[in-house]
């Protein structure tokens, strides 16, 4: 029945041609969960990893966002398009210069790997005055070019044919592949697109893992310490002093470095901030 709280945390496979939104909507029928969102929006026409949390867990999701997500896509040269990608609308076409794999190496080592400044899409899912950006695109209005800080980890490039680039992208929270496409472009006086997109890890969850919405059950799900672990120090706690964690309460305890925690009682999880010699309640998980 609806409304029975059911605490999961699913890595489910997105295939491509499917909103994000669409798999939530497949979760709240297969499991009868209302309150449940995704770690990390997908493309409708990206595939790969889309983990989802149910009830209570949900919670966590705040705790995840800056975690690295790595992709596999494939961009082609010489096309333009108004959604930087291959659903959109073709803009400009230009002819593709003579570039050799080793060039692209070096260009994206010294002007894109670490953290710089991107061009936010005009359809993304950011908003503009409360408003989805791309619901303003698509009703033809002119968006002001936005750009926001992102990191780009890492890259390998695993294949380059003249006119299409298949490369992997290890990148933190908020990095546009289809606005990387359009700025290394621009850096050889040329256009492109993104014509494959593959999530193959969002934060602890593989794709190796993954399943798809139809053959993913209850008992695919995950432990939240399993999780957490890799990402923040567990501290044991006494239990009255949980309790008073979970009544909102500060707590002094030494011995602590400041920084962000958690602590597990009886299958409950309190996400602690300490900050000298002080325990703060932040997030109560059960």
């Amino acid at each position: 029945m609806v409304g029975e709280k059911r605490n999961l945390i699913l890595n489910i496979y997105k295939e491509e041609n499917i909103p994000s939104f669409e798999i939530v909507r497949g979760f709240r029928r297969r499991f009868k969960e209302r309150k449940c969102g995704f770690l990390g929006t997908l493309d409708p026409f990206a595939s790969g990893v889309l983990p989802i949390f149910s009830g209570d867990y949900t919670k966590l999701i705040h705790f995840l966002e800056d975690s690295e997500k790595k992709y596999l896509a494939v961009i082609q040269f010489g096309i333009l398009t108004d959604t930087f990608d291959f659903t959109g609308k073709i803009l400009k076409k230009k002819s593709i210069p003579s570039l050799e794999k080793e060039e692209i190496e070096k260009m994206i080592e010294e002007h894109f790997k670490g953290e710089r400044n991107q061009i936010i899409p005009p359809y993304s899912a950011t908003k503009i005055n409360g408003v989805r950006s791309y619901k303003i695109a698509r009703k033809g209005v002119q968006i002001e070019k936005r750009k926001k800080m992102v990191k780009l980890i890492d890259f390998k490039i695993i294949n380059f044919d003249k006119e299409f680039l298949e490369i992997e992208l290890l990148v933190k929270k908020g990095f546009y592949v289809r606005s990387f496409a359009i700025e290394l472009a621009e850096r050889f006086d040329n256009y492109a697109t993104v014509v494959k997109l593959k999530r193959l890890k969002n934060c602890f969850f593989e794709i190796d893992e993954s399943k798809s919405i139809e053959e993913i059950t209850e008992f695919d799900t995950y432990n939240p310490e399993e999780i957490l672990k890799n990402f923040y120090k567990k501290i044991k706690v006494e239990e009255k002093i949980f309790e008073r964690l979970t009544n909102g309460q500060i707590v002094k305890m030494n011995g602590f470095e400041n920084g962000i925690y958690f602590s597990v009682k009886k299958g409950a999880y309190m996400m602690i901030k300490i900050k000298d010699g002080y325990l703060y309640p932040v997030r109560y998980i059960k």
